[in-house]
């Protein structure tokens, strides 16, 4: 096979904590243990001038400085200016390699940075380079963030998006659903992938519990934006506290709608049964997963919900609506519930019925940690390296 590079093209990474983070990290740890090379390009989140090379848990990662995101002062954006001395840092770090794949995780400027790249390595070496784009996100569903019209903006991510995957040796998705939508883009099928992403061992692992969290809660673990659809998970915990008050709602992650949510919470006269925990360690969330009542997932607009694996996997009933890609890893009632009708009180009503039921319960749970099986990283590393052997 030869001695293989993967380069991962990002625009973020730690501190910046959503599930590409999350994802690139779980990936290049697994292609490490299979001793592969892996090096990430994402943005610098401090003032600086110059390419910085670090070491993230062990593997090298360079950081391009950047600039705030102006319609997310949670993102960055990675300054173009740097590309021929990246490329010759890249170049100098990777001379004994004779394969070099270029995995891009985002289609914004990341893409253009390493394509840049790819372009340089095909022009002054012989070196095989192999372009592979992993199709994380639904982006239609994150226009709300960009201050323009929405057909202004959607036509241009569909311009954007067709140029990107079309220029992709290989394009990866989680599950047929993501398949599907990818062939509407691009008008082919003949090098999308299904390699559903991986999970970090961590929430394979048999770890003694450190339960920090007590009594009877609910969880959401994810990003805190309105695409998540948290007003009507905030909606189902109102009704759900009907019916019993002793319930709390752990919300784990953060985001722009935080304090928006906050407010909510107050006016339908929940917010002392809410918390907002911000992030927390994946130690911590393992235990959070193993203790909770159910994780409550409303969200539509996902290509996998690497959270509902994660969930699954450490014995959680995961609550979603009955949408793909929820649909296409649940089996209702048999490992998880999903909910038919976007309605507070239907929902609520269904999380009862599951919970009050301790035969069915534990049988979801069992089956639960079965199913998660499909996402552990051995799979998909030896897919990932079968395509670029």
């Amino acid at each position: 096979m030869g001695k293989i590079v993967v380069i991962h093209f990002s625009d973020c990474f730690y501190p910046r904590i959503n599930g590409v983070t999350v994802s690139i990290n779980t990936i290049s740890k697994a292609l490490s243990q299979r001793n592969v090379y892996n090096i990430i390009v994402s943005p610098s989140y401090e003032k600086s001038n110059a390419l910085k090379v670090e070491s993230y848990e062990g593997i090298d990662l360079i950081r391009v400085p950047s600039k705030t995101f102006i319609f997310n002062k949670e993102d960055r954006f990675m300054l173009f200016n740097y590309n021929y001395q990246l490329y010759k840092l890249i170049n100098d770090m990777t001379r004994e390699y004779h394969k070099i794949v270029c995995l891009f995780h985002n289609i914004m400027n990341s893409y253009f940075i390493g394509n840049s790249i790819v372009n340089l390595f095909k022009k002054n070496t012989s070196k095989k380079v192999i372009k592979i784009c992993y199709y994380h996100t639904l982006w239609e569903y994150y226009l709300h963030y960009i201050p323009l019209p929405k057909f202004i903006s959607l036509n241009l991510l569909r311009i954007l998006e067709r140029k990107v995957l079309k220029n992709m040796d290989y394009i990866m998705v989680a599950n047929d659903y993501v398949k599907d939508m990818v062939i509407r883009k691009i008008g082919s099928l003949e090098k999308i992938i299904v390699n559903p992403l991986p999970i970090d061992t961590i929430f394979l692992e048999n770890l003694n519990s450190t339960q920090a969290y007590k009594g009877k809660y609910f969880l959401y673990v994810g990003r805190i934006g309105k695409e998540k659809n948290l007003y009507f998970l905030l909606d189902v915990f109102c009704e759900l506290a009907k019916f019993d008050n002793s319930f709390c709602l752990y919300l784990v992650g953060d985001g722009p709608e935080r304090e928006n949510l906050i407010s909510y919470s107050k006016s339908i006269k929940i917010d002392d049964k809410i918390s907002f925990l911000g992030y927390r360690p994946q130690r911590e969330i393992v235990d959070l997963y193993r203790y909770c009542q159910g994780v409550i997932f409303v969200s539509k607009t996902e290509t996998l919900g690497l959270v509902v694996l994660e969930a699954m996997s450490c014995g959680a009933i995961v609550f979603t609506l009955n949408v793909p890609p929820f649909n296409t890893i649940i089996s209702n009632l048999h490992n998880g519930v999903l909910v038919d009708k976007e309605e507070k009180e239907y929902f609520a009503k269904k999380i009862l019925d599951v919970i009050s039921d301790r035969d069915l319960s534990q049988r979801i749970k069992r089956n639960a940690i079965d199913k998660s099986k499909i996402s552990h990283p051995i799979t998909f590393t030896q897919k990932l390296l079968n395509i670029v052997a």
